[in-house]
């Protein structure tokens, strides 16, 4: 089997695996744990990672990256996290990779003229990314790896 093939075998069978297990999860909802909320952004961020380097070259990658990506979005809408008081730190790698890839989309969206409106998905990619970055706000006072995403988020958002 050539290197190619392998690689493609391969890739779809981690896709598979990773797809499989995102059905297996049960739904978020505003009563979900904290732990349910990393899990399902452990998965998603599982799908944004694997189809990260063709989003590029492949719509279908980049539609994979996208869907996952409002995904956690939702699923954090879905949750008052500030009941939760703290959330294990890797939420913080996992939102900085959803906002990541709104911050990719908004990029490849703004080549528009200076003073015209501002086009429905480019609005929905501002505001996924504020969502993350609000949320991220949440746990960044309580927790050093979080606020130094956060930061690192906002001025790649901003463009700094």
């Amino acid at each position: 089997m050539n290197n190619k093939r392998q690689f493609y075998v391969s890739f779809k069978s981690a896709d598979t695996l990773i797809e499989r297990f995102k059905l297996s999860l049960p739904t978020v909802h505003s009563h979900s744990s904290r732990e349910m909320i990393v899990t399902h952004g452990l998965a998603h961020v599982a799908t944004i990672q694997l189809h990260n380097p063709f989003v590029m070259d492949t719509d279908a990658s980049r539609s994979r990256v996208i869907t996952s990506a409002r995904t956690i979005v939702a699923n954090i809408a879905q949750v008052p996290l500030n009941k939760f008081g703290y959330i294990d730190p890797i939420m913080g790698t996992l939102l900085m990779a959803a906002c990541q890839v709104f911050v990719t989309e908004l990029k490849r969206l703004r080549h528009r003229p200076i003073n015209s409106p501002v086009p429905p998905e480019e609005r929905l990619a501002m505001d996924a990314t504020e969502t993350v970055l609000a949320a991220m706000n949440i746990f960044a006072p309580s927790c050093q790896l979080m606020n130094s995403q956060l930061i690192a988020m906002q001025q790649l958002y901003r463009g700094d």
